[in-house]
């Protein structure tokens, strides 16, 4: 996947010399605030006072041509290059990036394997390893279901770089890519993780992703805050880790299942399931 666009998630400094509007939405948006600020000075009272208030923005919107609200659910030039890319009808894109006291080749081969990432995150129930490139994630979800999504890691010589993503044929698709590179002044690895997904729903999924990635990113930023702690320091203190205190994963991805629902994926005899009660580090007291 190119990385040269990476700069451009979730920046909105890009469209400063584009109007947000289409001309026949600054139309409709002129002629619309017009009539009600109208008709509200008629009207006149507290209600015509914010109706005037709305008319008047309505009016300034469709002149001025920008639009803060459209301009936050928008797709930035990554989300539009990517879903063009993997023909998709839209995507959602989000960056985060630690720097981590470690040589690359030992972060890399850290996250090559899954068993080492699911404790650190504490929603995560269970990962079974399906095969060396693939594994089954159940995480509990919102409102006490189960969501469950299986990723494949792709395979690639590069030492700088790792790349998952979902099987073609999953509902709920969604692209990771993980680089590496020497940070400045000696001080280990710089890790930039990128996770895009394919919000269901047309228009409205798309949105509904938009008002909710700030939580997603919270997640990737707490997963990234403990993948350098453990990496550091052998474990993780921190309250997040406290599972007792996170009831589920606030994210979009993943396929809502009921709990007690079996899978063709489960039922395989080689499959090597690697649970939460067999933790994988240790975790400190907060």
């Amino acid at each position: 996947m190119n990385q040269s666009p990476l700069v451009a998630v979730k920046s909105t400094t890009w469209r400063v010399n584009h109007p947000d509007l289409k001309t026949t939405e600054r139309v409709v948006s002129i002629a619309a605030g017009s009539l009600l600020l109208v008709t509200a000075l008629r009207r006149g009272g507290l209600i015509g006072l914010l109706g005037a208030a709305a008319g008047a923005y309505g009016v300034l919107r469709g002149v001025s041509g920008r639009c803060a609200v459209k301009r936050k659910l928008a797709s930035t030039p990554f989300e539009h290059q990517f879903q063009n890319a993997h023909g998709w009808k839209a995507s959602e894109a989000i960056s985060r990036s630690v720097t981590i006291g470690k040589p690359m080749s030992e972060i890399r081969a850290f996250l090559e394997q899954p068993q080492n990432i699911g404790p650190l995150i504490p929603w995560v129930d269970s990962i079974e390893a399906i095969d060396t490139e693939t594994s089954r994630w159940t995480v509990r979800g919102p409102l006490g279901r189960t969501l469950n999504w299986t990723l494949q890691r792709s395979p690639s010589s590069e030492h700088d770089s790792l790349h998952w993503q979902t099987l073609p044929a999953g509902k709920w698709q969604h692209n990771i890519s993980a680089s590496l590179k020497p940070a400045p002044g000696n001080r280990g690895t710089e890790l930039k993780v990128i996770v895009v997904c394919e919000p269901s729903g047309g228009d409205l999924g798309h949105a509904l992703a938009k008002a909710i990635s700030a939580f997603s990113d919270k997640a990737l930023l707490n997963l990234l805050s403990n993948l350098k702690q453990q990496l550091e320091t052998g474990e993780v203190s921190t309250n997040q880790m406290r599972a007792s205190e996170v009831r589920d994963f606030m994210f979009l991805h993943g396929q809502a299942t009921d709990a007690s629902a079996s899978s063709p994926e489960h039922e395989q005899p080689d499959v090597m399931a690697v649970q939460r009660s067999q933790p994988q580090l240790e975790r400190g007291n907060a």
